[in-house]
């Protein structure tokens, strides 16, 4: 009895503590989302996320994301917090680190995604009004040094093109250029490149080896990210290892062939489309596959010293090689069409095809050429659409061409009208937005109705070829 009544009164004891007395767990929150990378188009892996409290000076807490872009931080008192993210791709691109803030008085639990900024809106931000020309497109990436990584004062890069230029009287090819901007740190980035073509990478920087050669693509999606790690210029040898497979178009590996540094004077052969190039010192090297039969294709590796670097490259088969010519004579009515035509394709995002097109050359009708065209969906020789809408169906209807005059009909009697044979030249940009300026206001869109079946959406011009 006397163990009983001392367990009553130290419960009694305990309730009646004031509440001062008694230890209180103060409620903890968390903060997850997922960071992407509006650029590339994926989410960004290894980015670190940073929740620091609004108004304390205390260190933030981290998080880095996973594969999938993904962070949690747990954990954490009540509060109004800011959260952002480092990743050297903002450095890259010229961004400052993009935050948002979150209160977690109240909830446990929130969610904040956080994001690069679409291409569109970084190639303005870091090359300016140009930069929005749908042709063209912006190079980025760090120029340092292969070992200690540091940037290197005085490094260039340059990037060359193949153009054609128009003179009263002739044609003639041209080389076109664009300089990088390089920032202290290392960052560069070259704006103004155009879209979906080779380009010469020529990149330079004092007592260390050159880079040049055919490596650069910037794909349509407008920005391409390519850093240059340069190698000292004075050894020859070091623990780098490059191992790789040389394979056809179709995905299978050539029986032999050569793959060339030519910068360190070092070739390998290809066996059973194997080859192992050892010895090499650490830094961004072009290596170039050589098989009898198909063109030459370099590409930019970085090889890292002690450790083996695997690598594929792809050959095609061998075209035929043209040199470039000057064409002097008469500027005909032909000529200046496809002046006019060139000269919109800088400016518009389209396909253009003009003559000597194989799918030119090979439809049996006017209206097959439109099968090839990027962006459009081509369900019958009458029925053609644009862009497709966020529903998944193509727009319509798309404003029809022919010789510059507006054909009310539109595909309905091309193929009529216009024997393939006929044909000079067609365009076709699939999206109005993106069209040339001449041939974004097609009747119908001037008649003040917002009905989308009347408002043409994408547009197309054909050109007929004339004797005068």
């Amino acid at each position: 009895m006397t163990r009983v009544r001392g367990g009553v009164l130290a419960v009694l004891m305990l309730v009646s503590q004031p509440a001062w007395a008694r230890q209180v767990v103060p409620s903890r929150h968390a903060v997850q989302g997922i960071v992407f990378d509006s650029v590339a188009k994926r989410p960004l892996a290894g980015a670190v996320v940073h929740v620091a409290m609004r108004e304390s000076a205390s260190a933030p807490v981290t998080a880095a994301t996973d594969a999938s872009g993904r962070y949690r931080v747990s954990d954490l008192p009540a509060g109004v917090y800011v959260v952002g993210f480092y990743h050297d791709a903002l450095i890259v691109l010229g961004l400052d680190a993009p935050s948002q803030a979150v209160d977690l008085t109240t909830d446990t639990l929130a969610t904040v995604n956080l994001a690069i900024p679409s291409s569109l809106m970084v190639r303005a931000l870091r090359c300016g009004a140009d930069s929005l020309r749908a042709d063209r497109g912006m190079l980025v990436g760090f120029v340092r040094d292969a070992l200690n990584r540091a940037a290197i004062p005085g490094a260039s890069v340059r990037l060359e093109w193949g153009g054609l230029a128009f003179d009263s009287a002739n044609v003639r090819t041209v080389t076109e250029r664009a300089i990088a901007r390089i920032d202290a740190d290392g960052a560069y980035a070259v704006c103004g490149v155009p879209l979906d073509a080779p380009l010469e990478l020529l990149a330079h920087a004092p007592a260390h080896r050159a880079l040049a050669g055919p490596v650069v693509t910037v794909p349509m999606s407008g920005i391409w990210r390519l850093d240059l790690a340069f190698a000292d210029s004075a050894p020859d040898q070091g623990a780098a290892i490059i191992r790789g497979r040389v394979l056809n178009a179709s995905g299978h590996a050539v029986a032999s062939g050569r793959v060339v540094v030519e910068t360190l004077q070092r070739e390998v052969p290809v066996q059973d489309g194997g080859f192992l190039m050892a010895g090499l010192p650490a830094g961004s090297w072009i290596v170039e596959a050589r098989v009898i039969g198909t063109e030459p294709q370099a590409m930019l590796v970085e090889a890292a010293d002690g450790a083996v670097t695997p690598v594929d490259i792809t050959v095609r088969e061998q075209s035929q090689r043209l040199e470039a010519v000057t064409v002097v004579g008469k500027l005909d009515r032909n000529t200046r069409v496809l002046e006019e035509v060139l000269r919109r394709k800088r400016t518009g995002a389209g396909t253009v095809f003009l003559p000597g097109n194989i799918h030119l050359r090979m439809a049996m009708y006017t209206s097959d050429v439109f099968q090839n065209a990027r962006g459009f969906t081509y369900l019958s020789a009458t029925d053609i659409g644009g862009r497709r809408t966020p529903d998944g169906t193509p727009c319509r209807p798309v404003a029809v061409y022919l010789d510059d005059m507006y054909v009310a009909t539109g595909f309905d009697q091309l193929d009529r009208l216009v024997p393939v044979g006929d044909v000079l030249a067609i365009e076709t940009y699939p999206d109005m937005q993106f069209a040339p300026v001449r041939y974004r206001y097609a009747p119908g869109m001037l008649t003040g109705r917002n009905d989308p079946y009347t408002r043409p959406c994408a547009v197309v011009a054909v050109w007929t070829k004339r004797s005068y």
